[in-house]
């Protein structure tokens, strides 16, 4: 080979090196830039992978207490149905005694006030006409003094 062929060997080596050596550098380049992006993708993907978990925790963390807040509410208000009934039961129960006492108590006064008259003491002039018109004026007497609040028990 001579000089010219020589030079012209090294020109065509030289120029395949610095291609070389561009096309290594550009796939250097290009691997470490594709691993930027890979990891800036893996690191968005991460967070928001933790996001989401994060954000399910806290909404089932808000499901169990409000599940618990309604069964909780729940029981409250059949313990509150159950005094009402048990209260309006007593009330009833003393209602009801509360008039049988004053019945009582109106018969007994009743039994004060009344005293028929000589003629009508007898247990056989009772059944007279005289008599029962007598009880029935004193009946009502009594009861209109009664309802006045003019007799006491």
């Amino acid at each position: 080979m001579n000089q010219s062929e020589d030079r012209l060997m090294r020109r065509v080596l030289y120029t395949a090196g610095v291609a070389a050596c561009g096309t290594v550098i550009s796939a250097v380049v290009y691997y470490t830039m594709f691993l930027v992006e890979l990891k800036a993708a893996t690191e968005t993907m991460e967070k928001v992978t933790g996001n989401v978990q994060r954000d399910t925790a806290r909404m089932v963390g808000d499901f169990k207490r409000n599940a618990e807040v309604a069964r909780l509410e729940a029981l409250n208000k059949d313990a509150r149905d159950r005094q009402a009934k048990a209260d309006a039961q007593h009330a009833e129960a003393a209602a009801k005694e509360a008039a049988i006492n004053i019945a009582a108590a109106k018969e007994a006064a009743w039994d004060r006030y009344y005293k028929p008259s000589e003629k009508c003491q007898s247990y056989d002039a009772r059944a007279t006409m005289d008599c029962a018109n007598e009880h029935v004026r004193a009946k009502r007497e009594f009861d209109a003094k009664w309802a006045a609040g003019a007799i006491t028990q």
